[in-house]
């Protein structure tokens, strides 16, 4: 399955913080989004929330405006579909204003919650599928395979800890992999990847191991390889290291495991 949402989905929220005040260098450091122009893309998931989070916030720091990209991507549905979306309840992150009369017309709807997290706009199962005024069946068709079509081949963008995988898997290709090594594919320091993964809430052991972890029981489920030429593969220094990796993970032996897992096992 292909992960990620269009990168027309993307400049459609970015475009809104835009218009509602947001200063592009607060999106800047969000990976993810120097390649939202290109049309053949997936832009990760995880960037668009942090885009929504970072506007959000933007925007509440300013005074508490934080109700206009809602608003806005509620106005360009709006326009869209041809007829208006009326929301059954809106979530604001700043403090009640004194009075609601503007934005209960703004969102058509008087059940607006503040102060309640990133802003959110809930619809009714019967708005979200009631018919277009003005949809065309045929080109609905056309315009479903063009989006499946693009979506089976867009490139999808991979987030930082993606680039880490790679450049990990680069590493153990030249013999067991050091930090040092991963940190200068990534152009920056040993200290500076430690950090970024900390942040992305793991560690260089985690990962190492988790990468090896996967490696060795593909290649044991899927290869005859003999275990030196899995240990290299895996950036294991000598088949004794992976032996006593694999009797940590599942409590046997190499030879055990494989055949556990041409069987079906775990």
């Amino acid at each position: 399955m292909l992960h990620g949402v269009s990168p027309h989905l993307t400049r459609m929220l970015l475009e809104a913080g835009r218009r509602s005040g947001v200063h592009r260098s607060q999106l800047g450091r969000i990976p993810g989004l120097t390649v939202v122009g290109e049309e053949h893309v997936r832009i990760p998931t995880a960037t668009l929330l942090r885009v929504w989070e970072t506007i959000s916030e933007a925007m509440a720091e300013a005074g508490g405006g934080a109700r206009g990209v809602p608003a806005m991507l509620l106005g360009v549905a709006g326009w869209g579909a041809g007829r208006r979306f009326v929301p059954v309840r809106v979530r604001l992150p700043h403090r009640a204003p004194p009075r609601h009369d503007p934005l209960t017309e703004v969102y058509g709807v008087r059940r607006i919650e503040f102060e309640a997290g990133p802003p959110a706009v809930t619809f009714s199962e019967a708005d979200a599928d009631a018919p277009f005024p003005r949809a065309d069946p045929a080109l609905a068709a056309i315009l479903d395979e063009h989006a499946r079509i693009t979506v089976a081949t867009a490139r999808p963008v991979l987030d930082w800890l993606g680039r880490f995988h790679l450049a990990l898997e680069d590493a153990v290709g030249a013999g067991p992999p050091e930090l040092a090594d991963v940190a200068r594919r990534l152009a920056m320091g040993p200290r500076t990847l430690q950090r970024r993964l900390s942040d992305e809430g793991t560690s260089w052991r985690d990962e190492l191991e988790r990468f090896r972890r996967q490696r060795v029981e593909h290649l044991l489920r899927e290869t005859s390889m003999t275990l030196e030429a899995i240990s290299a593969r895996s950036g294991y220094s000598h088949p004794r290291a992976l032996r006593r990796a694999v009797h940590r993970w599942h409590g046997c032996g190499p030879a055990a495991l494989r055949t556990s897992l041409r069987a079906g096992g775990t």
